[in-house]
């Protein structure tokens, strides 16, 4: 008998069930599963994010939102090798669109790696377009700090720097200046996070996040300001960062990087990053009901 449960928030248990699923499906496939465990750890609103599909006393689907953009979600869904092809994913899929079509959000993006042909064909068949990759990266040798930086003085920001960290996210990715606030508001606070401010003969050029989770260090929210681009001042952010992580003894650095930035990619090639994986977003739009 397969039952159906979806929560708000996820207990510890509940987290050990969805690592326990993520390794028996990474094992069974040769694919790791995406899953942004500092949200699952620690969610932060009152609404449905994660779904499950216990089979008897085996937990057998689950799937997860990740409300990055305002009106734009992520979508993680895996399914026990042993009951995959009998609707498990449509179902955990047809549950989550109910959800966003509740809160009013219109698209989503669900995250597949590159090469997982049966995923593929489910999304295909529910009517989802592909839409973008990404690679995940991973420093594979810290690279000696060259003589020639570029000269960028980074600074621990605070709340008083919201209005430019937004300013910045704007100007950067284009995202809505409403939507970074309230996101920046709650990271400033985070003792697991960092957030430096880069600046040139005193004008603010670009900013680095940083986040601590247990044994990894991710990298992530990295710009320089167009007008400031191709001139190594990204470089130097990237190189001060690394250097700074090498002292605090990071050993493990990661970050995600959309796969047509190829600037990007060869900067932190440059820096000592390898590709480990790449990871496929198909949209679905979600009807709202208009």
């Amino acid at each position: 008998m397969k039952s159906f449960e979806k929560v708000t928030r996820l207990s510890e248990k509940q987290q050990n069930k969805i690592q326990k699923l993520a390794d028996i499906c990474h094992q069974h496939d040769g694919l790791p599963v995406k899953l942004y465990w500092n949200i699952l750890r620690d969610r932060r609103t009152y609404e449905y994010n994660d779904f499950f599909i216990h089979y008897e006393d085996e937990f057998v689907g689950y799937l997860g939102i990740f409300h990055f953009k305002e009106e734009e979600v992520e979508i993680t869904a895996m399914v026990h090798p042993d009951f995959r092809l009998q609707g498990i994913f449509q179902f955990l899929a047809m549950e989550a669109f109910f959800e966003l079509q509740k809160r009013q959000i219109p698209n989503s993006l669900f995250a597949v790696h590159h090469g997982a042909e049966p995923a593929v064909f489910a999304l295909e068949a529910m009517g989802a377009t592909y839409g973008c990759s990404e690679y995940s990266m991973e420093l594979e040798k810290h690279v000696p700090m060259p003589d020639n930086l570029q000269e960028v003085k980074l600074t621990h920001s605070g709340i008083d720097d919201i209005e430019l960290l937004v300013e910045l996210d704007n100007l950067s990715f284009g995202t809505p200046k409403e939507v970074t606030f309230n996101r920046f508001i709650t990271s400033l606070d985070e003792p697991n996070r960092r957030i430096w401010l880069a600046y040139v003969n005193d004008e603010v050029i670009g900013k680095m996040h940083v986040r601590f989770d247990q044994d990894t260090t991710f990298i992530h929210d990295f710009c320089v300001v167009p007008e400031h681009q191709a001139r190594g001042y990204g470089y130097s952010i990237l190189m001060q960062t690394l250097k700074y992580l090498e002292e605090q003894n990071k050993k493990h650095v990661s970050l995600d990087l959309v796969a047509e930035n190829k600037n990007a990619l060869k900067l932190y090639e440059k820096c000592g990053f390898k590709v480990i994986s790449a990871y496929d977003y198909w949209r679905k739009d979600i009807d709202l009901g208009f």
